[in-house]
C-alpha cells in the first residue's frame, strides 16, 4: 500500500431527503477498518428495523471499497453512494443510507438519483479533513543536548507524545512519515551520532 495522506470526514452526521414519498435517511461515519464498519451496520438495521432497504458504501485506505444494494434493483442504490464518496476522494469513510418505502415506484433513474442525492447531502453536512502520514520514533539522547534536539524538532513537522527524564532524555515523538529520512539525518549531524532511536512499524494518521 502506498504511504500517503488522504482526505475523510472529522465526524459522524446524518441527514435525510424524500422523493415521492419515500425517504432517505444518510448515515455518514468516520472509520478505520471494515469490522468497525459491520459494527456500525449491525446498530443501524437494529434502530431502522422497519425500514425497507439499508443500502451502504465504504471505502477504507487499507481495505479498499464495498458496497451494497440491500435488495433495491441493481446499480441504483450502493455504487451511487459509492460514486458520491469517491467524487469527494474519501477514504475511510462509510455511508449507510436507509430507505422507507412511500408506495409509489420510483423506477431505476430516479431511484438512482435519489440515492445519489442522499450520499451527496450527508457528505456536505460534514467538514472534510486531510490526514496524513505518521510515524513514531523513541529518541533517547545526553541531557546537555536537549536545545539541540528541541531546535531540531521546530524544524519539522513533529508531534510531541511523551518526555522521560532520567540520567538521558528520551522523547517519544511523531514525525511526518516522508520527513524521517531527513530528520533522521540532520539528527545524527547535530548530535554527532550521540542519540538511540527506536523507530515504529506503526503508521497513524493524523490531521
Amino acid at each position: 500500500m502506498k504511504i500517503q495522506s488522504f482526505k475523510t470526514i472529522a465526524s459522524a452526521e446524518q441527514s435525510s431527503c424524500k422523493e415521492k414519498g419515500s425517504e432517505f435517511i444518510a448515515r455518514i461515519f468516520p472509520i478505520q477498518t471494515i469490522e468497525e464498519f459491520q459494527t456500525i451496520l449491525h446498530a443501524i438495521k437494529k434502530e431502522y428495523h422497519d425500514a425497507s432497504h439499508h443500502c451502504y458504501a465504504v471505502n477504507i485506505i487499507e481495505g479498499g471499497e464495498k458496497y451494497s444494494d440491500d435488495g433495491e434493483p441493481s446499480g441504483t442504490a450502493g455504487i451511487r453512494i459509492l460514486n458520491a464518496i469517491n467524487h469527494h476522494e474519501l477514504n475511510n469513510a462509510a455511508i449507510v443510507v436507509v430507505r422507507y418505502f412511500g408506495g409509489t415506484k420510483l423506477g431505476v433513474g430516479p431511484l438512482g438519483m435519489a440515492y445519489s442525492r442522499a450520499a451527496m447531502q450527508s457528505i456536505s453536512s460534514c467538514r472534510i479533513i486531510e490526514k496524513k502520514p505518521f510515524i513514531g520514533l523513541t529518541i533517547t539522547i545526553p541531557f546537555e543536548h536537549t536545545n539541540k534536539i528541541y531546535h531540531l524538532f521546530s524544524l519539522y513537522r513533529v508531534k510531541m507524545k511523551a518526555t522521560l527524564f532520567s540520567e538521558n532524555v528520551t522523547y517519544n515523538v511523531l514525525i511526518l512519515y516522508h520527513e524521517k529520512e531527513s530528520f533522521l539525518i540532520n539528527l545524527n549531524d547535530v548530535l554527532k551520532g550521540k542519540s538511540n532511536v527506536i523507530i515504529s512499524e506503526k503508521i497513524e494518521y493524523l490531521e
